[in-house]
């Protein structure tokens, strides 16, 4: 086992809509659950926190239903540094006892606030660079900068245009399903696009599992690796070398726990992808 993968810690920020802030840390006890893909969806997390003060159970109880109030979560894990694992909006929020421990449930998506509440009134020219229309949409969705923009962004406009409605829809007739949000930033990439970023090394002695091909896709089981991101280089090091090689980070889960009184599970599920003509056996 890796010696970096010890003494792993978190802390969780909250901010409502009027700038106050909670923030949570050790030694409360903490389980979250963390998907983040490539896909053209929100992202998510579902945790729970217990034995939270009742002025910070108060203070972060969040209606399901108030769609259009911002709640900035910003969740941070990792060893001896820590990592945003997630960063976007509190979807719900709230507390229960059983016994003598009360527990605070939260939920919340990457970039479904700006997706939901954002609207695209916007007309363009011919000979229109294609990035400037993605960007409009970016800046029409609240809370959600532009990020990286790849090969379909790339190029002009043959015919001028005009878009009205909900961003996820006109970014599908710009670019297709080429772009994701994470991080709360846009990124436009199509297939094998990756973002400027440090290759992620899986190294064979943190694997929890055989590397396994499923399509046109690797996936795998790891310790905790809060490090990364979805659309960056991988690189694989397993004991079976015919899965050797680098490939691109498509989407991961993180199950994380950490609690004083046991010793939680923390890794981490991977997919790669692999390509149509991907691995030989």
């Amino acid at each position: 086992m890796s010696q970096r993968r010890f003494g792993r810690r978190y802390r969780v920020t909250v901010q409502n809509p009027r700038g106050e802030q909670y923030v949570v840390t050790p030694p409360l006890t903490f389980r979250c659950d963390i998907t983040r893909n490539v896909q053209s969806e929100a992202n998510e997390f579902n945790a729970t926190i217990v034995n939270l003060r009742p002025q910070t159970r108060n203070g972060i109880f969040k209606d399901r239903y108030a769609v259009t109030e911002y709640w900035q979560i910003r969740i941070e894990a990792g060893y001896r540094t820590l990592h945003t694992v997630f960063l976007g909006n509190l979807y719900e929020s709230y507390s229960y006892k059983e016994g003598s421990e009360w527990y605070t449930e939260l939920s919340g998506y990457d970039g479904l606030f700006g997706i939901q509440n954002g609207l695209v009134a916007e007309s363009f020219s011919a000979g229109t660079n294609i990035a400037d229309e993605i960007s409009a949409v970016s800046s029409s969705m609240p809370n959600v900068l532009a990020g990286d923009f790849g090969a379909p962004a790339q190029g002009q406009t043959e015919r001028g245009h005009s878009y009205f409605g909900r961003p996820r829809d006109v970014l599908e007739q710009i670019v297709g399903d080429n772009w994701y949000i994470d991080g709360e930033k846009l990124y436009v990439a199509d297939a094998l696009e990756v973002i400027r970023q440090e290759v992620a090394v899986f190294d064979s002695r943190e694997l929890l599992s055989t590397p396994r091909r499923r399509e046109t896709f690797l996936d795998f089981e790891i310790l905790f690796y809060p490090e990364i991101n979805v659309g960056q280089w991988a690189e694989v090091r397993s004991l079976n070398e015919v899965y050797n090689g680098q490939y691109k980070v498509i989407g991961f889960t993180h199950n994380f726990e950490w609690s004083g009184a046991e010793s939680g599970e923390a890794k981490t599920q991977v997919q790669l992808l692999a390509g149509a003509e991907g691995l030989s056996a």
